[in-house]
């Protein structure tokens, strides 16, 4: 137990050192402590960079209750430590179902007696299981964040059916966010995690499902990297966008067809259904997931009605009842982030920076917002960029107050 503790403060510290948001946040409220009074249930997925997160809302007086929104992956080693600086945290690696809603549960039996909640959410998990359990929870809850697109898809359709009681935040359309976390961030490790999974990319015809700004990032690493990079979309305006950047517009049936490997980055469900891999799927192709679960493509139906064999820890091998072969990455999870380590501290420092602060705005309101879903403000995005990047602000060009004017008029 102490070398696990001991290797998951090296890797936390590590990534301390590029998360220079959060280390600005500690510098500035560290002594103030503005988050005394507030307990934050966390569903996140233990990594050395959300590591840096948990222990920076510690420091500016949060008491935590954390949970795991990933069954499948978790860095024991990081979970050790944090649990050795007193943060109260539910996860391991490989989870079952039962472990994976239990770590919930508990994380939740922590905070419910709480005066004051705030809620920090990746993908709805805990926003989720709280409105099918736990509803009550919400009329004490001050804020919500969430930072997924399908997280903020589930969000939407709970405040459309009326099952939630709180304001929330969407961490996910920031301009910052979506650009450094989602774009940059996938560019890096799509790469780490197909060399990882070993995966040759030079050559390849490579066929990303989605181009929003996971499927772009993706598709500028692929083509950097030697692939032939095919874009299926159901937006027509997204699909233009994908060939003047000078990738092919290719149909979902041509793509399974001729594709050597196909990667779905949408966050929906059966972006590649059951039937249509049944019928276009050509014999060799290989599937991986950069979008979100394990539900763009069948990984249960091939599960339960092929052959396996596991090739290495990340590569599957299924042969289907008429003898065609499939390869299935990472069972159907998150390519990137299983293979790949995922996004790197810098632009998970961004990401976590807008979620601090829109906690700490949440804990010196006066009043709660109205409940709803919001958007975090120009002026907090501002404040995270000057406090990730600060040698970025005095080479700034500064304009006058009548150009400034004149833009606002135009």
């Amino acid at each position: 137990m102490q070398d696990s503790i001991r290797i998951g403060k090296q890797k936390v510290d590590a990534a301390a050192h590029e998360m220079l948001g959060l280390t600005s946040l500690l510098e500035t409220y560290g002594n103030t402590k503005p988050l005394i009074d507030v307990a934050l249930l966390v569903c996140i997925t233990p990594t050395p960079e959300t590591g840096v997160f948990l222990l920076t809302l510690q420091g500016l007086g949060a008491k935590i209750a954390a949970c795991s929104d990933n069954a499948f992956a978790a860095d024991d080693d990081v979970v050790s430590y944090v649990r050795d600086q007193g943060i109260a945290i539910y996860a391991k690696s490989n989870m079952s179902k039962d472990e994976y809603f239990e770590s919930m549960e508990r994380a939740i039996s922590d905070v419910k007696d709480e005066n004051v909640l705030q809620i920090i959410d990746d993908g709805c998990d805990i926003t989720q299981y709280i409105a099918e359990h736990h509803s009550c929870l919400f009329d004490k809850t001050r804020l919500i964040t969430e930072q997924t697109t399908c997280g903020i898809n589930f969000l939407k359709r709970l405040f459309t059916d009326n099952r939630v009681n709180a304001p929330a935040i969407n961490i996910n359309h920031c301009f910052t966010k979506q650009w450094f976390d989602n774009n940059i961030g996938i560019q890096q490790s799509l790469i780490h995690a197909l060399t990882n999974a070993g995966i040759s990319i030079p050559g390849k015809s490579i066929t990303i499902f989605g181009y929003g700004p996971i499927g772009q990032g993706a598709a500028q690493a692929l083509r950097s990297s030697g692939a032939k990079v095919s874009i299926v979309e159901p937006s027509i305006i997204a699909l233009m966008q994908a060939e003047m950047a000078g990738y092919t517009p290719i149909s979902a049936k041509k793509a399974l067809q001729i594709s050597d490997l196909c990667l779905t980055a949408t966050g929906c469900i059966d972006t590649i259904s059951i039937e249509m891999l049944d019928a276009h799927a050509r014999s060799g192709i290989m599937l991986g997931n950069i979008g979100h679960g394990t539900s763009e493509y069948p990984v249960a139906y091939l599960e339960e009605t092929a052959t396996k064999v596991t090739l290495n820890t990340h590569v599957d091998t299924f042969t289907l009842k008429d003898g065609r072969t499939i390869y299935s990455l990472c069972k159907g999870a998150l390519v990137n982030f299983l293979a790949g380590g995922g996004n790197m501290p810098r632009v998970m420092g961004i990401t976590f920076t807008l979620t601090a602060l829109a906690h700490l705005q949440a804990a010196s309101a006066v009043e709660r917002r109205e409940i709803g879903l919001h958007s975090l403000g120009r002026g907090l995005e501002v404040e995270s960029a000057k406090r990730n990047f600060p040698h970025l602000i005095d080479i700034l060009y500064p304009l006058q107050d009548y150009q400034a004017e004149y833009l606002v008029q135009e």
